[in-house]
């Protein structure tokens, strides 16, 4: 649902305030109660954008347009418009949302993929 997570644990991962944090995989170190977090990164306004296409894209409802607009401060239907075009066929448009149909959940990796920007 593109929100802040906490990952516990050897080579957990969380997301907080934009910012992408890993916790070193060393089982020993956390069961002795050391300090694992490893590496703290920002995450680009494009790779906030693609994480939160490629999560919406997985959920039954798809794409909540109203959602996109208020997280990005931009429409989906511009923002996205060759890649909506060249994969209308596998997917459900309407006016408030943008999902995959559900006869091509099976290859939903395959249509993602598709939408992530360089």
């Amino acid at each position: 649902e593109y929100e802040d997570y906490i990952g516990f644990g050897p080579a957990a991962h969380s997301f907080i305030g934009g910012r992408r944090v890993e916790n070193l995989p060393d089982v020993d170190a956390y069961l002795r109660g050391e300090d694992i977090v490893g590496d703290t990164s920002d995450i680009s306004l494009k790779e906030q954008m693609n994480e939160y296409v490629m999560l919406a894209m997985r959920t039954s409802e798809g794409i909540i347009l109203s959602d996109y607009l208020k997280t990005f401060g931009t429409n989906f239907l511009t923002d996205y418009k060759l890649e909506i075009k060249e994969n209308e066929k596998y997917l459900d448009i309407c006016d408030y949302s943008v999902k995959i149909k559900d006869d091509y959940l099976y290859v939903q990796n395959q249509i993602i993929i598709k939408f992530m920007k360089d």
